[in-house]
């Protein structure tokens, strides 16, 4: 857990999944949600340079993708717990009715994401990778501070309006594939219209 220079709340996690939920992940990826990735319209600012895709574009019942109920572990008690043991930024969602969205990216050679904020109130960042690792960079820089390393099965978890940004890739591997990927969860209170 650490604070940025300004403040702002993050935490690290690692060894999110099990090998068996991690399996389930990458090849719904790679067979449902990749295909349908695109650089245009998917949301976020001009700033954003990869290939990405929300998951209700893909599957109707979020119920049906591995993805969402894996990431849904990130709401669990102990998650929230952590969390909101660390910093009372995080505390604000536990235990309150919350709505979700998720973008699932995939970045190769010189795919990156300039400095942006998100317009959630907790982001949960994922990222794995296809081992051996076939590319360099892909690391996060927090408020222009914090540089947290791209691991395969790690987790950021960080508070609203934290500045953020994803370092160049540099694809080192033979074949295809081999980039990084990220899951973007990102939280925010339900709307009671």
């Amino acid at each position: 857990p650490g604070l940025t220079k300004s403040g702002r709340p993050y935490i690290i996690f690692d060894n999110v999944f099990n090998n068996d939920e991690l399996s389930r992940m990458m090849l719904e990826i790679d067979l449902n949600i990749k295909p349908l990735m695109r650089r245009d319209n998917t949301g976020g600012t001009e700033k954003k340079h990869t290939n990405a895709v929300f998951l209700n574009e893909v599957f109707k019942d979020p119920q049906a993708s591995n993805v969402y109920k894996n990431t849904r572990k990130y709401l669990a008690t102990q998650m929230m717990g952590l969390l909101s043991a660390h910093h009372w930024a995080f505390d604000a969602l536990n235990g309150t009715p919350i709505s979700e969205s998720i973008q699932i990216l995939y970045y190769e050679d010189k795919d990156n994401y300039g400095k942006h904020t998100d317009l959630s109130i907790m982001t949960i960042l994922f990222w794995a990778y296809k081992e051996p690792k076939g590319f360099e960079g892909g690391d996060i820089i927090l408020d222009d501070d914090v540089t947290i390393e791209c691991k395969h099965n790690r987790a950021l978890a960080m508070s609203m309006k934290l500045a953020h940004e994803v370092t160049p890739v540099k694809y080192t591997a033979d074949e295809p594939n081999r980039g990084r990927y990220c899951i973007s969860n990102f939280y925010n209170f339900l709307n009671h219209e």
